[in-house]
Formats: C-alpha cells, structure tokens, sequence
C-alpha cells in the first residue's frame, strides 16, 4: 500500500500574549499544500526489449487510484489547491479572524515541521502553526489537522477524518466541522457582545436597522493606524436573546424596546474585545448620531443612545415642544402657545371710590393667566378709623388726600371685579 503524504500548512498570527483585540486580531496565514511523496508507474516496452521500459513519477497518485487500459491511465487524485481553497474559506467565516492576501503566494520548502516551528519563515508574529497531512489509505483520504503553539512547539489540538473517494462532496463540509471550531478555541476568550439601549425620547427617532460599527484601529501589514468613515460595516438589530434577560436582568431591567441586541448583516452577535466607534441614522434626516465604546470579553456590553434634546432659542422650553421653536418665550398650559412670546400687553388704571369707613374690599382679575391660574387677586385693604391700608405688591397706587379713594396703576387690560364688605 502506497502512502501520498501532502502537507497542508497555514500559520496563524497572534500576539505574543495570546490576546486579542479587534485592533490586533489573529491573523492566518495559509500555504498552498504540497505534495512530497509520488507513485512510480513503469510502462513496459516490449517483452523482448526490457531496455525500453520506463518509469514515470506521477504526484498525488498510487495504485488503488489508477485503472489501466489501452494505452491509457485514469487516477482519482486529491488537489491539493483544493483543499486549499476550502480551508481558506472555512477560516475566513469567521469574521474576527484576517487571513493574510500575501499568504496564498507562498510555498513549503521542506517537511521537517519542528524546523519550521524554529524557523522564520512565516511572519514575525506568528504564534501558531496550523498543520495536516493528507494520507491516502486504500479508497479513502484520511485527512489530519494539528494546531501547534510555536512558543511551546506542543500540539495544542488535534484533529482527523476520512473521506472515500466517491465523497468527495461531501469533503468541503468534513473540513468546515473541523476548521471553524478551532477557530472558536482561539477566538472565544476574547468575544463579548453588545446591545443598544435609548431612552424615551430617542426611542421613536432611532433607525433601528441602520447601524453602522468601526473599530477605532485595525492592523495594516505590521503598522496598527487608525480607521475612517470607509471602514463602517453595517449592522442591525434584534430582539435581546432569551438566555440574556436571564443571565443580566438586574442589568437590562423589565422587558421593553428600548433595549435590543445588535447583529451583523450574518446573524453573528460577537464582538472581539477592543474599542469601537457606532453611527446611528435617525428620522426625518436629523444629524447622524455617534458613540465610541469598548467590547470587555465576556460581557453584554451597553451602548446608551442618549440623543441630545434640542432648544433652538434657548427659552428653556425643548424643541419638541415648543410651538414657537425658533422665537425666544415663555411656558404657557396652552401646548399651542407654549414657548412663544407673550402677546404685546396693554395697560390701563382702574380708580377705586366711595370706600366708607369700617369696609374692607379686594380686587380680581377675571380669566386664567398664562400660568393656568383660575383669576387673580390684585390688591386687597380696608378702611377704618380713617385710615386706608393697602396690599397690591407689585402694583403702585396713589391715594386721594381723604382716603376715600385710590387709583391702581399699570394694570394689564381685563376683566376685573371689585368685593366689599363690612368690618365688623
């Protein structure tokens, strides 16, 4: 039984710590799979003249995959390329992990693995090394992968599985099982998530399905640089997952919409831990609304929209319910005058006569005042013993020389009413 041995190896970039940031995530960095073992196929000549016999190498092939005819050879080799391509894909599904562009343009020079643990021939900051080998065992590939710390050269997972030949279908599958939970095993320490909370003001001005999310940094070759408005990704949100009013409800309080957790366009409610910057539209094309905030691992993290509450003219009467928005004025019960200037006020004198000795009296304004005061007293005072006494802070009055009469200045125009009575 002939043994094809192809290895598959593809680095993976972590920080010297073994942690990761959205600023620094791990990175991979995949080989083109090499094949280094062949099967030799002699052609005969002919019976009489075996010094035309000759051998031809043929890679990736042995004698269970071969069947003869006249003149003719047919195999059922594994590309390693393939392969290849179908690891690339499961790691990139994960969306916090970066796979290096350069990688792809790279090959193996040699199979001693513990030489190349030692070496430097992939990037600097490389922490580990993802590595398998492709055996072929009778009608079958037999596929084993190995997750090695490059600090430590120990195996730090393991993994295998076989396919037949005529299953090959299902191969892009067999390997998704293998790969994407091993990239969760180095990711998963370093995930939290995050859901957005307004409040009662905000709640109706929010496009909830409009959410845009950057990092603050990222990494560019070897260099960590800042991230611009080009490097938003949309995001969305949906209702706070059942396990988590469970496990935080001392932290999210009463269901309720104003709070929801956000996803990626994919359904992935991960974040990897660091700093981020949200933008969020809103109604009626108002100014977009953003907020930098940190992912801790582990975490449900909150991101509070607090959107300012607008006052044009400064009357201390917010926008939304002012009905005089742009004009500086004054509360009133009346929502339809509340925050406008009070109208141009009139004025007049009312002259109070004939007040006899031993009476007291007062003086209302009829009607309800801008501050929704059912009439107002104006004054109030009696005379006795000849003497006129008068309350009517804040307004002036001038007296007559008998006391028998005053007059009330710089009254506003209205209705009023006078009450006497008798002191006894």
């Amino acid at each position: 039984m002939y043994k094809i041995m192809i290895s598959l190896i593809f680095s993976i970039s972590l920080l010297m710590s073994k942690s990761f940031t959205v600023s620094d995530p791990p990175m991979i960095y995949i080989y083109h799979f090499v094949s280094y073992d062949t099967t030799d196929v002699l052609f005969h000549g002919v019976v009489e003249n075996q010094s035309q016999n000759k051998k031809v190498r043929l890679p990736l092939f042995n004698k269970s995959n071969l069947e003869v005819g006249q003149n003719v050879i047919v195999g059922k080799p594994l590309d390693p390329k393939l392969v290849s391509a179908m690891v690339t894909s499961a790691v990139a599904e994960n969306n916090h992990i970066n796979i290096a562009g350069e990688s792809i343009q790279n090959r193996i020079k040699t199979d001693n693995f513990i030489k190349l643990v030692k070496s430097s021939d992939y990037p600097k900051r490389t922490d580990y090394i993802f590595i398998g080998e492709i055996n072929t065992i009778a009608s079958q590939y037999e596929i084993d992968l190995k997750l090695i710390d490059v600090s430590t050269q120990k195996i730090v997972a393991s993994e295998s599985f076989n396919t037949p030949f005529i299953s090959l279908a299902d191969l892009r599958n067999q390997i998704d099982n293998v790969v994407k939970p091993l990239m969760l095993k180095i990711i998963n320490p370093f995930i939290g998530y995050a859901y957005l909370r307004v409040d009662e003001t905000s709640r109706e001005k929010i496009r909830w399905d409009d959410i845009f999310i950057r990092p603050l940094k990222t990494v560019v070759g070897a260099s960590i640089t800042n991230t611009s408005v080009s490097d938003y990704e949309l995001f969305k949100t949906i209702p706070m997952m059942s396990f988590f009013t469970k496990t935080h409800g001392k932290i999210l309080g009463k269901p309720s919409d104003d709070y929801k957790m956000i996803s990626n366009v994919s359904n992935n409610i991960t974040f990897l831990e660091g700093d981020y910057r949200l933008r969020a539209y809103l109604k009626d094309n108002e100014a977009p609304f953003e907020i930098d905030f940190t992912i801790k691992p582990g975490d449900l993290n909150e991101i509070l929209v607090d959107l300012p509450t607008f006052d044009k003219d400064n009357d201390g009467i917010f926008d939304k319910d002012d009905a005089c928005p742009d004009i500086y004025g004054e509360y009133n019960v009346d929502t339809k005058k509340n925050g406008c200037p009070p109208p141009k006020k009139l004025f007049g004198n009312i002259v109070i006569k004939n007040i006899w000795d031993g009476v007291g009296f007062e003086l209302i304004k009829l009607g309800v005042d801008s501050l929704g005061t059912l009439d107002t007293l104006i004054l109030y005072g009696k005379r006795y013993n000849g003497d006129l006494e008068i309350e009517s802070n804040p307004y002036k009055i001038n007296k007559n020389k008998d006391n028998s009469s005053f007059t009330i200045m710089n009254l506003p125009l209205g209705n009023y009413v006078r009450n006497s009575w008798a002191i006894t």
